[in-house]
């Protein structure tokens, strides 16, 4: 009886995507006018919903089109349009209808990368930081890959206890020359640095022999990263129950710019494993 339903449900869903299939409307060409700078073939490489053989659906394809004026513009194309498409709806023979979709594009000038400077650095060698940037003066610009840029810095940056360190990308567009000059502004704050080191909660768990497994050390720069990967270190010893990110309370201190760490554990046994008694 559980197999025949099966079947049925089977059956059922089978001539729902063959109906549904039927009333849908596939896609027979696409096409792109306006486009100089860009060539079609990589235009349609940017899409997934909207080429040729797929099924057309308006809200999917208009979406889709967004994508690719944001591609546009991260190719250095800050003014690019891409307008709404024209759809022309023809009978295929025997098959229904079929859709023919022509894509207004606006491409306008292509922007490239001025000067890029960074202020307020204290941290870091303001060289140092450029070095770590994928675009250079001249290059087409592309607001991803600056973002990306500012991500490995802010990174870079809590790696070394910088963790309230914050840091904003300004823009100056000149129109007349299609350059954009950037400033990465820094405000750094203080490093932080790891305070107390505890472990509370059971007294067979040697504090001193537990800290010496543990990859942040009291006194030294606090790196959320290591912090990370102690527990993971700490896990494959197999000495406790698992250890997740919630068991460890961080308390940051900003008045004394120090992090107190607090760990709950719960050995699995007692023993040398555990680092043995207090």
């Amino acid at each position: 009886m559980l197999q025949r339903i099966t079947k049925l449900l089977l059956l059922a869903s089978l001539l729902g995507e063959a109906s549904l299939r039927a009333q849908s409307t596939p896609i027979l060409s696409v096409t792109f006018e306006g486009n100089n700078a860009v060539q079609t073939p990589l235009l349609k490489n940017q899409l997934r919903v909207c080429r040729e053989g797929s099924w057309y659906n308006a809200d999917m394809v208009k979406a889709e089109l967004q994508g690719l004026e944001a591609f546009y513009q991260d190719e250095g194309f800050l003014r690019a349009k891409v307008g709404d498409p024209v759809v022309e709806l023809r009978p295929i023979p025997g098959k229904g209808q079929g859709a023919v979709i022509r894509v207004p594009v606006t491409e306008g000038a292509r922007y490239s990368l001025g000067e890029l400077r960074i202020q307020n650095a204290q941290g870091f060698k303001p060289a140092t930081l450029l070095r770590l940037s994928p675009l250079g003066s001249g290059q087409p610009y592309s607001r991803s890959k600056l973002a990306q840029w500012h991500e490995k810095i802010e990174d870079a940056y809590h790696t070394m206890g910088y963790i309230r360190a914050e840091f904003r990308l300004q823009e100056e567009i000149h129109e007349v020359r299609k350059i954009v000059d950037v400033v990465l502004d820094c405000n750094e704050g203080p490093a932080y640095r790891v305070g107390k080191i505890t472990v509370p909660g059971d007294d067979s768990i040697n504090t001193a022999e537990f800290k010496k497994q543990l990859l942040v050390g009291e006194g030294g720069l606090y790196n959320p990263e290591m912090l990370g990967l102690t527990l993971h270190f700490l896990n494959n010893m197999r000495a406790y129950k698992t250890i997740s990110p919630s068991d460890v309370e961080v308390r940051i201190n900003d008045a004394s710019a120090t992090v107190d760490l607090i760990f709950h554990v719960t050995p699995l046994k007692k023993g040398p494993s555990s680092f043995g008694a207090s």
